[in-house]
């Protein structure tokens, strides 16, 4: 769904293997981005169609049902994108790529359905540099708060190009990061399966997917250290759990370790990681591609003190 634009209503219909579950449920997982209780708040106040009739929250889904959702107020309001920041580091035809700012969400969800950098991008070619036959999708993804180089592919074509290098572990990815301390080992490995928990949190556990984390000191510095961090699988918090787990947190990570950095204004109001390079294959031609973005302002102040 494209909410780069005003949109007053969406109509949508169960896929395969979807059907024959309740109407509450059905919502909160095929429009993931708010709630369950959201849905069953839009349901009570009969803003949910099912074949332009209302039903109950319990009413079983059937395959073809048309359900149509009336949205508030505030998705009919053009968003002013020209306000949200947007560096183009690398782009042809088949791609786009882009320098992300730190605490920038990349899809719509929650509290940032409109203000997230694929709406952005997608405004960017409809009204600033209008290219009619570009549908821009996202094919991997980096934390909010991460900072740093992100790969769009702009046709469906490329989307399936570069997509398949990230399930296939063929792109690699660089990132800088601040951390606590001093490194006990200058470079080395974080091999440690991690489980993602129900309240957003990520843990070590040997009942979690196999992760595997090169790390080498940049330099060391007053606050800690800057380290150059590869995953060498993409698990979510992948770089920040790893470090926590060596004993060195990322610098103000609220969720593992740098919660109490946060009160300092001196430090970061995000966590200190940078996605710094990615090494592809272009999507059409092949043709290896290596997109660096430079370390931002404030990740830079700290490396100054």
């Amino acid at each position: 769904m494209d909410f780069s634009k005003p949109v007053e209503f969406i109509i949508i219909s169960p896929n395969d293997g979807e059907d024959n579950q309740r109407l509450d449920r059905f919502l909160s997982l095929r429009l993931d981005w708010k709630s369950r209780q959201y849905w069953l708040g839009m349901l009570k106040e009969k803003k949910v169609f099912v074949n332009e009739r209302i039903v109950k929250k319990s009413y079983k889904v059937l395959k073809g049902d048309q359900i149509k959702i009336l949205l508030p107020d505030f998705y009919t309001q053009q968003f002013d994108y020209t306000k949200v920041p947007l560096e183009i580091i690398a782009e042809d035809a088949d791609f786009v790529a882009v320098n992300k700012s730190g605490n920038m969400a990349v899809q719509p969800g929650g509290e940032y359905i409109q203000n997230n950098l694929l709406n952005r991008l997608r405004y960017y070619y409809r009204q600033e540099n209008p290219e009619p036959k570009t549908d821009v999708s996202i094919v991997h993804r980096i934390d909010r708060e991460t900072s740093g180089v992100i790969i769009f592919a702009k046709n469906q074509r490329a989307a399936t190009g570069l997509a398949t290098q990230f399930e296939n572990r063929i792109a690699k990815k660089d990132y800088l990061a601040i951390v606590h301390g001093v490194l006990e080992k200058p470079q080395g490995e974080i091999n440690a399966p991690l489980l993602a928990t129900k309240d957003r949190h990520v843990i070590v556990s040997n009942l979690g997917k196999p992760s595997l984390t090169s790390y080498k000191l940049q330099k060391e510095i007053a606050i800690g250290s800057l380290v150059l961090c590869s995953p060498h699988t993409g698990r979510q918090h992948q770089i920040r759990v790893h470090m926590a787990h060596l004993g060195h947190c990322l610098i103000a990570d609220e969720f593992y370790g740098g919660l109490k950095d946060r009160q300092n204004p001196n430090l970061m109001t995000r966590h200190a990681l940078h996605a710094f390079q990615l090494n592809i294959n272009h999507p059409i031609s092949k043709k290896p591609l290596q997109i660096t973005a430079p370390m931002p302002a404030d990740m830079q102040a700290l490396c100054d003190l």
